[in-house]
């Protein structure tokens, strides 16, 4: 790889992880809120939303690079784990599935209510086709990411730090979602996974003997 490439690589490395750690500390609404309130929350705060949608279309290119990256590393140690982990979080980065933040933000753009948007987010959400992909691409990239710290850590790619964030960080994102609903939380478990991918970039930097 040149130069130019390992650099750049490096820079776009924990981009995606630091987005949406930002992105989460404008999202209008508490961490895990569901139905009439996660909806009536869209409409009533229609500047945020759509800062946070063009947001997520950041984290596709930078987060996709970030997971190419640091597979790339975890690769040099353990390529079967590596690669296993790559595949698996990959999707995550490129995820086509339909933000849901989308579809209630379009809901109440044409005129719906609280109450019909959040009956079209649940229409759309209970597609099987969605619904299924939707909870694979999440549930793999978890499980992609822990692959990858275990790889760095046993193949010693990375400091014994980096690793480790990575693991810890991919375990307190659902975590800080699904138990403690804070915002706040959310993000610092975004940036404790930012710090897991800084350390591949840290690697990128230095050029293979």
């Amino acid at each position: 790889m040149s130069t130019f490439a390992r650099y750049g690589l490096a820079v776009l490395t924990p981009l995606g992880p630091l987005l949406i750690a930002i992105l989460m500390l404008i999202t209008p609404y508490p961490a895990g809120t569901e139905g009439a309130a996660y909806t009536r929350a869209i409409a009533e705060n229609p500047g945020p939303v759509a800062a946070t949608m063009w947001g997520a279309y950041a984290v596709t290119w930078t987060m996709t690079a970030g997971i190419i990256a640091v597979g790339l590393v975890a690769m040099r140690g353990r390529p079967l784990l590596g690669l296993v982990g790559l595949v698996l979080a990959f999707p995550f980065g490129a995820d086509p599935t339909p933000s849901s933040d989308a579809v209630a933000y379009g809901a109440v753009k044409a005129g719906l209510d609280a109450g019909a948007a959040h009956r079209a987010v649940a229409a759309v959400e209970g597609i099987p086709a969605v619904s299924v992909f939707g909870g694979l691409i999440f549930f793999g990239f978890l499980a992609g990411l822990i692959a990858l710290g275990t790889a760095l850590i046993l193949g010693r790619t990375v400091p014994l730090w980096g690793g480790v964030a990575l693991i810890a960080g991919t375990v307190l994102v659902p975590v800080s979602w699904l138990v403690i609903g804070s915002n706040l939380a959310v993000a610092l478990a975004w940036l404790v996974l930012a710090l897991g991918f800084t350390s591949a970039s840290l690697t990128l930097l230095r050029p293979r003997p």
